[in-house]
């Protein structure tokens, strides 16, 4: 049973963490709190990067941060949490679980497991804490391990945006630039305007001068105060 100061403390701990969304390490200070918070030896964040393949984000492990792997979703707990629901492996985990080689490595006897969402609800990853020893989890511990889980995965879906976004615009980036060679390869002038009562060139090849006497960024130009 918690007190209500223990209480407190915890949630403002757990607010000095999740305050840190944003910064390169805030995951590894999200699992060392949640290690301390709950006194398990193991504690992770990972990320579904394909199908059957989960690359971890931090990793605390026996009171350090350890190097983040990559490993196969099947024959392990991971896989049933992934996309599910919240589970709860209270001892023999490594028994239930006897392909895992990272149960084996961490010596783990008990695994907790909740699911990650994007915020339009796909599955993007877990969170997962893992014990020596058998484990039991109060309403509280569960509390947090939720609120927790549900940061880490507002967190994963921003910066997967983030990624994405830079994607679309190094895409975009590329398309324009082999537009632009397609069109300076060109013979005559090719351009590219917006349907308004300037006709605003958006693009103009190099062929422009050859045929007007005028640079292309000196077409774009004249034609705007026309």
């Amino acid at each position: 049973m918690h007190t209500r100061n223990e209480a407190a403390e915890v949630f403002r701990q757990l607010a000095e963490g999740l305050g840190r969304s944003g910064t390169a390490d805030f995951y590894a200070t999200l699992v060392e709190q949640l290690a301390c918070l709950l006194g398990v030896d193991h504690a992770l964040v990972a990320v579904v990067v394909e199908p059957h393949m989960a690359t971890t984000l931090a990793v605390w492990s026996d009171g350090g941060q350890q190097a983040n792997v990559s490993y196969p979703l099947a024959g392990t707990p991971c896989e049933t949490v992934i996309g599910r629901a919240p589970c709860l492996y209270t001892c023999g985990v490594q028994a239930r679980f006897p392909e895992d080689q990272l149960l084996c490595q961490l010596g783990a006897e008990s695994y907790m497991g909740l699911p990650l969402f994007s915020a339009e609800g796909s599955a993007i990853g877990l969170l997962a804490v893992l014990s020596n020893q058998p484990m039991q989890l109060d309403g509280f511990e569960r509390e947090i391990l939720h609120l927790v889980a549900a940061q880490a995965g507002a967190e994963l879906s921003r910066r997967q945006a983030e990624q994405a976004l830079r994607g679309s615009e190094k895409t975009a980036r590329e398309s324009e630039r082999r537009l632009n060679t397609l069109l300076n390869h060109l013979p005559g002038m090719a351009y590219r305007c917006l349907n308004d009562s300037y006709w605003t060139m958006q693009l103009v090849s190099q062929g422009a001068e050859a045929l007007t006497g005028y640079h292309p960024t000196m077409v774009r130009t004249v034609l705007k105060k026309a």
